[in-house]
């Protein structure tokens, strides 16, 4: 059965990295947007297929959180759906989305651990690739009807404010989703599923040189040849050459 990818689109500095020729991509709030921001060259690649808004229309500020007029015009001509979690209308204006089934999901998985507007869409992606199976055990738990890959770009949770607010709820849903067999990619840049020294607890921590100064530019002569660029993109560098040219991690 083929796999089927999804992905999740925040508006972090690593949403940058997001191929919007890949796959089908869901946003996030004002991802939309981002065609406008894109180079020239790359704007006709842009297609975002869903996006997903869990915020009041109202800030707690008195600002507007959406363009009804704007986002309504752009999902039109785009063929891109919208999903709310309340509904969104100031006079004869609304903004024309699917609201969200918050107690069907919450029923289904059996949690109602939502941090921000992502955990909502990854909720969604498993809530809509599953149906409640009872296994040999005779536990009825959600399992997937596909094969399925989330990729998050521009989740990077790089804010003191997401990564204490936020962070954990999404973790939480990418675990949830690992436990059921899908597969998992976040992009560089990001802080979710990463170690906060950039290592297992209870491992020593040690650097690697060349990671760090591929060029020598500190003058190490102790130092074994790290490959040049020019090298990288030539394909010069043989799987399983790694220790040979980038020598052992030194503490």
């Amino acid at each position: 059965m083929n796999q089927k990818s999804i992905i999740i689109l925040g508006t972090g500095g690593s949403a940058r990295l997001c191929d919007f020729r890949a796959t089908e991509v869901w946003g996030v709030n004002g991802a939309w947007t981002m065609k406008d921001v894109l180079p020239e060259k790359d704007r006709e690649t842009f297609r975002m297929v869903k996006l997903f808004m869990t915020d009041y229309l109202w800030s707690s500020e008195g600002v507007m959180n959406f363009d009804i007029v704007a986002m309504n015009k752009f999902a039109e001509e785009n063929n891109m759906k919208m999903y709310t979690l309340h509904r969104h209308k100031i006079g004869r204006y609304k903004i024309n989305a699917t609201e969200l089934n918050y107690k069907k999901i919450v029923d289904y998985f059996g949690s109602d651990y939502f941090t921000d507007t992502i955990t909502y869409m990854i909720a969604y992606a498993l809530y809509t690739h599953t149906v409640l199976a009872k296994n040999e055990d005779g536990v009825i738990r959600p399992e997937l009807t596909q094969p399925l890959k989330l990729l998050l770009f521009g989740v990077d949770m790089a804010t003191k404010i997401e990564y204490a607010c936020s962070k954990g709820g999404i973790e939480f849903w990418l675990g949830q989703a690992r436990a059921m067999g899908a597969e998992i990619f976040v992009a560089q840049g990001s802080v979710i599923l990463a170690h906060p020294r950039g290592i297992p607890y209870g491992w020593k921590f040690k650097i690697n040189k060349n990671i760090i100064d591929p060029e020598n530019i500190l003058g190490d002569k102790s130092r074994k040849r790290a490959p040049t660029g020019s090298e990288r993109i030539q394909g010069l560098i043989k799987e399983g050459a790694g220790e040979e040219l980038y020598g052992e991690q030194i503490e």
